[in-house]
């Protein structure tokens, strides 16, 4: 079983040349889940240090202080990314 990148990655080395040989000129562009993907990551990009800094403000103002606020704020980027990956193996076993 393969999934859509290994499919279109196939398509792109055998049968896309081909058909560039048999209509010159041709554009073949892939478009659908791949590009969606694109813009997510793009816009996390952006949104998740914009996040971050409203976070650290928010808690400066709760916190009068520069360090608490840090140290709170600091293991989140890395929850962030350890959480996706840590939650299916212990909340769902796999």
């Amino acid at each position: 079983m393969a999934n859509t990148e290994e499919i279109i990655a196939g398509l792109a080395k055998t049968f896309f040349p081909g058909l560039k040989k048999k209509y010159p000129g041709l554009y073949i562009s892939v478009q659908g889940e791949k590009k969606k993907m694109r813009e997510s990551f793009s816009s996390l990009y952006v949104g998740f240090p914009l996040a971050m800094i409203g976070f650290f403000l928010t808690l400066l103002q709760a916190m009068f202080r520069l360090m608490p606020a840090w140290i709170t704020c600091s293991p989140v980027p890395f929850w962030e990314f350890l959480g996706p990956i840590s939650g299916p193996i212990f909340w769902m076993g796999v």
